[in-house]
């Protein structure tokens, strides 16, 4: 008896969330219990209706610069940030940085014949990780997220290239953000 208990006590006290999702745990629950377990579990993981979410936005003329992340991160904290999308980052690969209060998305490209390439960036704060449905890096200029709530939220970082740039790389970046 003491056995069977080990067993369950894993679940015990997570107010209908399943923690242990081996097939021998499993096997013990009934289905329905499962379902009503995970539809509880995945209404927890969604921003509710009514809690705002403060969203920011800044050309930030690239993150190399040593300190420059740590200025970003302590002027989301004074003003209660928690989603901000940057432009011309200057960074020139896909990639996720996962730092202390906030975890860092870019979209770059590597291309050759240019000494630079735009970057964008999508910063969100530890805590509503857990609510991103979908990322996706598109190219050096445009990416997007999802972000799962009561109704979903979904951002679209563009970097337009400025009036000096050709006409054609302009609608390169106008033709792909319709494709979106």
């Amino acid at each position: 008896m003491k056995e069977e208990e080990k067993k369950v006590r894993p679940n015990e006290g997570l107010q209908g969330e399943i923690k242990d999702f081996s097939l021998e745990a499993l096997k013990e629950t009934n289905k329905t219990d499962i379902r009503l377990r995970l539809r509880n579990l995945l209404r927890k993981k969604k921003i509710k209706y009514g809690i705002g979410i403060w969203i920011a936005t800044q050309n930030i003329h690239g993150v190399k610069r040593p300190g420059k992340r740590e200025e970003v991160e302590g002027w989301m904290k004074k003003h209660n940030i928690k989603v901000m999308v940057l432009q011309e980052t200057y960074v020139k690969q896909n990639t996720r940085e996962v730092r202390k209060g906030f975890t860092w998305y870019f979209s770059g490209e590597n291309k050759t014949g240019r000494e630079w390439t735009a970057g964008v960036a999508i910063i969100v704060e530890t805590t509503y990780v857990k609510y991103i449905e979908d990322i996706e890096p598109i190219n050096d200029r445009i990416m997007h997220i999802t972000i799962r709530g009561t109704m979903p939220i979904t951002l679209i970082c563009v970097y337009i290239p400025q009036a000096a740039r050709t006409t054609e790389e302009k609608e390169e970046v106008y033709d792909e953000l319709e494709n979106i």
